[in-house]
């Protein structure tokens, strides 16, 4: 790790614990930030990445309820983490709004060998493979959107899945069900006045 960039960081740095979907190549990934500020952010990761490549992330900010699209990239890589940059002027904060929330809930794979579970979602069709998808650990229940920051906020019906990944990399086949969502928030009120009378 070049430690002499956090001696440089210009903007301070906040400890969080936020779930974050990023993209590197072409592929997504899940893991958690763990500290972040208007300059960048810490990402606990076990992936293989290179110092200077893009990343594209999604995120809810809690405290705001705010679903942030960034564009970052990769200035130093230690053990289980990264530091991540955000591009200048490439940062898209969306309110959430009060939705309300789905629990999607599985029975745990008979193999002992399972380390995570991978849900698949896709708006045009059945799930497969090559459909957007997030890792989300060894866990038998996840809470949409909340979870998956990268979760489309639609309303729509869609068919999700869900995969084992075990300890070898190697993905079991696709449990499936097909549900109604809706994400979308009613526009607010407009032209809220005070009037004496």
């Amino acid at each position: 790790m070049d430690t002499s960039s956090s001696d440089r960081r210009v903007h301070e740095r906040k400890s969080c614990m936020i779930a974050i979907d990023y993209q590197i190549g072409g592929r997504i990934y899940r893991d958690f930030a763990r500290n972040i500020g208007t300059g960048g952010l810490l990402i606990e990761t076990g992936g293989k990445f290179s110092i200077g490549q893009d990343v594209s992330l999604t995120f809810i900010e809690p405290s705001f309820q705010k679903q942030t699209k960034a564009l970052a990239q990769i200035v130093w890589i230690a053990p289980d983490r990264m530091g991540l940059r955000f591009k200048a002027n490439d940062r898209e904060v969306r309110k959430v709004g009060n939705v309300k929330r789905k629990r999607l809930i599985w029975e745990a794979s008979l193999s002992e060998t399972v380390t995570k579970y991978r849900i698949y979602w896709s708006k045009d069709g059945a799930t497969d493979y090559d459909s957007d998808y997030a890792e989300v650990g060894d866990v038998a229940q996840i809470v949409l959107p909340d979870d998956i920051p990268s979760f489309p906020l639609v309303a729509d019906e869609m068919e999700v899945g869900v995969s084992a990944i075990s300890e070898a990399g190697n993905e079991s086949e696709i449990a499936r069900i097909t549900v109604s969502f809706d994400f979308t928030v009613p526009e607010p009120p407009r032209n809220l006045k005070l009037e004496d009378f």
